[in-house]
């Protein structure tokens, strides 16, 4: 479950990488004005509606076991969803407070910049607010991440290793069934032996004779 929650955030990367490439062309091409007024109230509405959807529903299915496994995925999607919004917010923050300059250097460093620029910016500027939501965002995004995780490692841990448990009875039953072969084997040698080896003596001649002869071969005398 672990390696599958990981591939789904590595192609939840690739395509949030896509968007957001798509919306940095759009912010640099077309201004802040573009992102302030139409993408971000949308992702700010976005997130709000998750966010209860995570609280109210996935977190709850955490408990059970039979539902780990959607509580897990769903949250670790949420998860890049609160990011984009933290990276979109960040950025514009990073422009409105310090400039174009700003954002620049932000973006150079590997584009997650903007959340240490923007940061900064907050708190040199005395915008508590603003600070406080990126901290919010901030929070949720990588605190969603390291829950999915959680509950994937214990889906993980949960999960019994039927090739392992079907060999080990399978080898168990053959030993078993070996055992029981070979003690078989052994009583009916023991009964052969000890037909074999019991005896009795003819009344005539005292002689002695096999437990099952019906007469003796010494004076021949018949046994009814």
């Amino acid at each position: 479950m672990l390696e599958k929650i990981k591939s789904i955030g590595a192609t939840i990367l690739g395509f949030g990488l896509m968007i957001g490439i798509f919306f940095l062309i759009a912010f640099l091409l077309n201004g802040v004005v573009v992102i302030s007024e139409k993408v971000l109230p949308f992702l700010m509405n976005l997130t709000g509606i998750l966010t209860a959807i995570l609280v109210i529903v996935l977190t709850p299915l955490a408990f059970f076991k039979k539902t780990r496994e959607w509580s897990a995925t769903g949250i670790y999607f949420f998860s890049y969803v609160f990011g984009l919004t933290l990276w979109f917010y960040s950025a514009l923050i990073s422009y409105v407070l310090w400039g174009f300059l700003a954002l620049i250097v932000g973006l150079v460093i590997l584009g997650i910049g903007v959340l240490p620029v923007a940061l900064l910016a907050s708190i040199f500027n005395g915008e508590w607010s603003i600070l406080g939501n990126i901290v919010y965002l901030a929070v949720l995004t990588y605190g969603c991440r390291v829950l999915a995780m959680f509950i994937a490692s214990k889906i993980d841990n949960e999960t019994p290793n039927y090739d392992y448990d079907n060999s080990y009875s399978l080898q168990n039953d053959e030993a078993v069934k070996e055992a029981e072969i070979f003690e078989a084997e052994d009583d009916s040698l023991f009964l052969e032996e000890a037909v074999a080896t019991q005896t009795k003596f003819c009344v005539n001649c005292g002689k002695e004779i096999g437990l099952n002869s019906n007469f003796c071969k010494f004076c021949g005398k018949q046994f009814n």
